[in-house]
C-alpha cells in the first residue's frame, strides 16, 4: 500500500469519527412544547379565601398571582417567551420553562410577569416526574391519567402549638401542557385560613366555587401568627427543596 493511499485511509476514519457523534447524538427525552409563543388563554379565580381580611396583604404579597386579581374575575395568560428544550436534561435547571404574562380581563392589568407556573413541556411527563423528586417526597402524590399531569402535596405542621393542614395541588393538561388546575389551602380546627383556587377557564365553567368545610369563625388562634408559619414554613420546604418559597407556590 502507498503511502500517500495509507495516509487517504487515515484521514477518511478520522473524519468519519469526528462526525459521528454529531450525527448519531440522540436525545435523552421526548419534550417539546404543547404551546405557542403568542398564545393566550383565559383563567378564573374561583376562589380567594383569608379567613383573616388584615391579612389578605400579606397572604397576597406570599401568593404574587392572586394580587389584584379579586374572587370571581377572569384573566388573560399571554405566552411571552419559551425556552428551547435541550437536547439532554440532566437536572431540574435544564427543563425548559415559558415565561407567561397575566393580565386582568376588565382592564389588560398586569397581574403578575415571568409566571413559569402556568405550563410544562408535554409528551415527556416521566422525567418530569424522575427530575422533580416526588415520587420519594412524603406527602405528594402524582396525578397522572390520560387527560392531566400534576401532583398533590398535603400534610401538617405546628406552629406556636396549632396544628396547620396544607393541600397543594397542581394540574396540567396533557395536550398543551397548561396549569388546568392550581389549589392552595391551609386549615386549622377545621376551618379555611387560606384557599385559593385557579383553574384554566373554558366557556360554562362557573368563575366562583365555594369551599367544601364551613367557614365558621377561628376561635383562640392568632391568623397573624398563622399567617407569619405559613412563609416559615415555605422558606424550610424551599431550603429543603432549593426552591425558592413563590416557586412552592407556583410562580417565579
Amino acid at each position: 500500500m502507498s503511502k500517500q493511499k495509507y495516509l487517504a485511509i487515515i484521514l477518511t476514519i478520522i473524519f468519519v469519527y469526528s462526525i459521528v457523534p454529531i450525527s448519531i447524538a440522540q436525545s435523552n427525552n421526548t419534550m417539546e412544547w404543547g404551546i405557542e409563543e403568542g398564545e393566550s388563554f383565559t383563567y378564573a379565580l374561583q376562589r380567594k379565601f383569608v379567613a383573616d381580611p388584615d391579612q389578605l396583604s400579606f397572604v397576597e404579597s406570599q401568593i404574587p398571582f392572586i394580587r389584584g386579581f379579586d374572587e370571581g374575575q377572569k384573566a388573560t395568560a399571554f405566552v411571552e417567551y419559551l425556552e428551547e428544550v435541550p437536547q439532554e436534561v440532566i437536572d431540574t435547571n435544564d427543563i425548559p420553562v415559558a415565561k407567561i404574562t397575566l393580565r386582568r380581563e376588565n382592564d389588560s392589568e398586569v397581574i403578575i410577569e415571568n409566571w413559569t407556573a402556568a405550563a410544562v413541556p408535554i409528551n415527556d411527563w416521566d422525567i418530569l416526574e424522575e427530575l422533580s423528586g416526588f415520587a420519594d417526597a412524603e406527602g405528594v402524590t402524582i396525578i397522572d391519567t390520560e387527560e392531566e399531569w400534576g401532583t398533590i402535596s398535603q400534610g401538617t405542621y405546628s406552629a406556636e402549638s396549632t396544628n396547620i393542614g396544607y393541600y397543594f395541588e397542581f394540574r396540567y393538561e396533557k395536550e398543551n401542557g397548561t396549569l388546568n388546575y392550581m389549589r392552595i389551602r391551609y386549615t386549622s380546627l377545621g376551618n379555611d385560613l387560606v384557599d385559593v383556587i385557579l383553574v384554566h377557564w373554558y366557556e360554562g365553567m362557573p368563575t366562583v366555587v365555594s369551599g367544601d368545610i364551613p367557614l365558621t369563625t377561628i376561635l383562640g388562634i392568632s391568623l397573624g401568627l398563622v399567617i407569619a408559619s405559613i412563609v416559615g414554613f415555605l422558606v424550610y420546604r424551599s431550603y429543603k427543596s432549593k426552591r425558592s418559597p413563590i416557586e412552592e407556590l407556583g410562580s417565579d
